[in-house]
């Protein structure tokens, strides 16, 4: 049975080449995986973000989507994803209706907000039970360690941080 080296060992230049050509399509691979992940975090983030816009144009509106009354529309972070509910608080047995949103296994979304949650007030939009100094979700690339942080004020704007 031939080794790798005596199988190479006519030509010297191929072995070296067999090499440097492994070496670049490693190189190449781990661009790649960078960029899907980066692609990854930046979609998910313009996801939520639109998520978020939705549900506060929902209370801003006064939709009833099935109640009897207009009622707020909120948000519920949790590790993996995120629930969209309507109502004062997210119930599992009242939100029969909620959609839940998950996010990539790669992916890990972090909450300072009271309770874990945003819920949007009926006819203004704003943040109901707002705090200054809890107010941001942040989505980590549990690969790369790359981050994106929202910040929001108390009518819903949306601020990014690296």
């Amino acid at each position: 049975m031939l080794s790798l080296k005596q199988s190479f060992s006519g030509s010297p230049g191929m072995f070296s080449g067999l090499i440097f050509g492994i070496g670049i399509c490693t190189i190449i691979l781990i661009f790649a995986a960078t960029m899907l992940n980066e692609n990854t975090l930046h979609s998910a983030v313009a996801t939520l973000i639109v998520d978020i816009r939705q549900q506060q144009e929902k209370s801003l509106l006064g939709e009833v989507e099935g109640k009897n009354a207009v009622t707020p529309f909120g948000i519920v972070f949790k590790e993996n994803g995120y629930l969209l509910f309507q109502g004062l608080f997210y119930s599992p047995s009242e939100n029969d209706q909620a959609r839940v949103s998950t996010i990539a296994p790669n992916l890990s979304l972090e909450s300072t907000l009271p309770k874990n949650s945003l819920i949007f007030e009926s006819g203004t939009g704003n943040i109901l039970n707002y705090d200054a100094s809890k107010n941001t979700i942040t989505i980590t690339d549990t690969v790369t360690g790359a981050q994106q942080t929202l910040a929001f004020n108390l009518y819903g704007v949306i601020s990014l941080a690296q």
